[in-house]
């Protein structure tokens, strides 16, 4: 809901986020605390009418730490890039 009522411009995204989640192709550290971003590499998608080449899609993860409810675990946003950004690699696919 969050993403929705805040990142109105990833709805067309949305249907990429377990993909991107349960089958990325690495992740990597992000500058804040307790939070991983997670990479997926699209040759190709089909988004909003239109097909979108050579695209990283990138979701950043919260990951379980001592936080209030409903923030534990949660998916802050999802967006295309061009290129990874910057920060350590915590695991890549083989």
């Amino acid at each position: 809901q969050h993403i929705l009522e805040h990142h109105p411009e990833a709805q067309d995204l949305l249907g990429l986020l377990s993909d991107v989640l349960e089958h990325p192709d690495f992740t990597q550290r992000n500058r804040k605390p307790y939070t991983v971003r997670f990479y997926k590499f699209y040759p190709n998608l089909f988004i909003g009418g239109r097909t979108i080449h050579n695209k990283y899609l990138m979701c950043p993860v919260r990951l379980n730490v001592d936080l209030p409810e409903g923030y534990k675990n949660s998916i802050i946003t999802l967006y295309l890039l061009s290129e990874p950004g910057e920060g350590d690699v915590l695991w890549q696919a083989k």
